[in-house]
This record gives C-alpha cells, structure tokens and sequence, in this order.
C-alpha cells in the first residue's frame, strides 16, 4: 500500500497568509507624542481664527483621550484606543465618566459622532504635518446620526419646570436659565458663554457668539427682564466675569458648562415630575421655536432668531406648527361643537 505524504510545515506557512498583519508607523503613534502634536493643531486652529466654541470643544476632546489612556494605561494609541475610547464615551456607567461620578446621563449619536469627526481632523492633521499617514482611525465608521425627533415641552410642562426653580438650591440663577431658554431658544453653548457685560437691562437683549464665530443679538421680554435684573442686583455679578457660573462640585466658580446646564435641566425636570419628553437644554430650543410660530412669528425671523444657516430646520418647526393648529382646530371646531 503507497503511503500519501503529508505536505512539509515549510510549504504549508508559504501557501497561507499569516495570521495577523504587523502593525506599521502608520498603525499606531505614541501617547506623549500624539499629546505633543495636540498642542500644535489648538495653535493652529487658534491662528486660522476657528470660533472659541470650535477649539474649545476640540480642546475637551482630546483632553477625554489623554484621560482614557492615563486611566487605561496606555502608551501607545492605535486604532483599538480609539475605539474603546468611543465605546467609553457613549456608555453609562454607573460610576460616572470622565471622573465624575454624576456624569452618567445618555450620551447623543450625535455627541459621539462629533468626537469622532474632532479625531479624524486631529489625525489628518497630524498626518499633513509629518508628510506621512496616520491611519489610527481607519475603518472606523462614524456612528448614525440621526435627526432629534422634535418632541417640545408642553406650556404645563414649561411651568411645572418654572416652578420647580423655586425650591431649587440656587432658584434666581435657575429661574433666569429656564426663562432665558424658553424665551430666545439660543443654544447651551451659547447661554454659557454670556458675560455680564454683554447684557443690555435696558434694551432687554446681550450678543452671543454662536455656531461658526458669528455674533448675533438675542432679545428677550419683559418677564425675563425682571428676573434678570433682579438676579444681577441680588447676585453682584463681576462686570466682566460670566453670567451663570458653577455653584457646586468640582468646578465650583468656574463658567457654566453644557454638561452642567445639562445636569441642571434634568434635576429640574426630575423635581417637577416630567415625564415621556427629553429634558434637556435643546428641548427648550425646539419649544420656543414653535410657540413662536403658534403665536403668530414668521419663518424667515425664525431662522434669524436662531442663527440658523440652512431652512431645512425650521422648515420642520414650521410644519409642527401648522400640525398642531390642525389638532387643535379639530378638538376646539365651533361646528362640531354645536349643540
């Protein structure tokens, strides 16, 4: 009987691929000098005079990465830092994030895809500025982001959260907060950056820097007037010193933070009992919006009012509006009323 020889170990290894690919430069960049490249891109984002929302928000990106590798231990990034980094990031730990042991709250898609295209432009960067690539953030994929379905506070929820600032720890600043964000609709990033002096008491209105450095006035009426005035007087806030600034924790004295107007809203929604709506700064923007076109605004002062760039949004509060005429038609019909 032949026997059938087996094939060598050597022609077997040859007639397969290996196992894993070794990893390259390009693959993978130390921890201290990803750090180093860092401070060089803020630079340069600072001299091509992005907004102070734009780097700020870059800054506190970055920051979370050097925080995630420290913890981690971690001296060599590659591209499963960067997802384990992404994985932390959208999860809700019940010990908190970053540190913080209250911070715990449901991140967006949206939040995590911002970090992700603050990444990709640090990696490019790096990527130009050494004249060879840095693929750290190769096939991976953005997450989904998709668009908020618009779900305004109701005017009994509006004042059930009014009054819950009157039993709150710090309840003028908190009352002015809820008012001023049902009142303009601006955006937690720019509530946060007003200072004192930008205030006008008697012209009811402050400018604000908003989305792509540009600066624009927001009125507000007579209701948030008074509240304003008086929190200014009682508060003897500092003439160049922030508006809202923290009264508690770690950053106590420091500005406002989006996080922590975050925080604040929550607190508040869980004191007046709200329930099956998202409580968060950015409700409030789509509330106003559409209370301002119910009671009779236009589309076109909307996207004004809101620094909006593209009509598409507003689009959307309009048509919001014209469904809720349509139900209360319906519900309040004299016709069909008729007895």
């Amino acid at each position: 009987m032949r026997i059938r020889e087996l094939p060598s170990s050597k022609s077997k290894t040859s007639s397969r691929e290996l196992p894993f690919k070794p990893k390259t430069p390009a693959d993978q960049i130390n921890a201290s000098e990803l750090k180093r490249f860092a401070a060089g891109w803020i630079l340069d984002c600072e001299i091509r005079h992005h907004s102070n929302e734009t780097i700020k928000n870059r800054k506190l990106v970055l920051e979370k990465l050097w925080w995630h590798c420290e913890q981690s231990n971690i001296n060599t990034v590659d591209r499963d830092t960067v997802r384990n980094f992404l994985a932390y990031a959208a999860s809700c730990p019940t010990g908190g994030r970053w540190g913080n042991p209250r911070n715990h709250r449901k991140v967006s898609n949206g939040t995590i895809a911002s970090y992700h295209r603050i990444l990709r432009a640090f990696v490019n960067w790096i990527s130009h500025e050494r004249k060879s690539p840095l693929t750290i953030m190769e096939n991976i994929a953005a997450p989904i982001d998709r668009p908020d379905e618009i779900t305004p506070f109701t005017r009994d929820q509006v004042k059930a959260l009014l009054h819950a600032t009157k039993t709150s720890d710090y309840p003028q600043r908190d009352l002015i907060i809820v008012q001023l964000l049902f009142d303009t609709g601006m955006r937690a990033s720019e509530l946060c950056s007003i200072k004192t002096s930008d205030v006008d008491i008697a012209g009811r209105c402050f400018s604000v820097v908003g989305k792509g450095n540009k600066k624009r006035t927001i009125n507000y009426g007579t209701q948030c007037a008074g509240a304003m005035w008086k929190y200014l007087e009682t508060q003897h806030q500092e003439p160049h010193g922030y508006l809202f600034n923290s009264e508690r924790g770690m950053t106590i004295g420091n500005p406002f933070t989006r996080s922590g107007l975050g925080d604040l809203i929550v607190r508040l929604a869980k004191k007046a009992g709200l329930e099956n709506v998202r409580a968060s700064p950015h409700t409030f923007r789509h509330t106003f919006a559409v209370e301002y076109l119910k009671n009779g605004g236009d589309q076109f002062s909307l996207m004004q009012i809101l620094g909006h760039t593209d009509s598409k949004m507003t689009a959307r509060y309009v048509h919001m509006a014209k469904a809720d005429a349509a139900a209360q038609h319906r519900r309040f019909s004299p016709a069909d009323n008729l007895k």
